[in-house]
């Protein structure tokens, strides 16, 4: 993963970011701190970040206009989840290709 984010084009690794931040359920001070761990660019870090919160941003504010009051009984709307489901899964299957093609890269330089 590191070389999929440090190694490769700044576009790689904010596309990575962007993907990471879609996702509702992965713990934002976790991938930031992965991120910094990694020494990914500010840049890409930031243009990443604000590509992938931009779409959970809008909805929210968009629900948030609609509502009169606030009413935690009522259940979600189930098609936010199923999005939130498939950006995870997205999320997944990119970051495992990025990886992949970073260690086949990484492999003969190793050997």
């Amino acid at each position: 993963m590191h070389a999929a984010l440090v190694g490769e084009s700044g576009r790689r690794a904010a596309t990575l970011v962007a993907l990471l931040r879609l996702s509702p359920v992965m713990p934002f001070a976790g991938t930031n701190l992965v991120m910094a761990a990694a020494g990914l660019r500010t840049r890409d870090f930031l243009f990443g970040s604000i590509i992938g919160l931009a779409p959970r941003v809008v909805a929210v504010a968009i629900a948030g206009a609609g509502l009169s009051e606030l009413d935690l009984s009522r259940a979600g709307d189930v098609r936010l989840a199923i999005l939130g489901v498939v950006a995870l899964v997205l999320a997944f299957v990119l970051s495992a290709r990025f990886a992949r093609r970073a260690l086949r890269e990484a492999a003969p330089a190793a050997s």
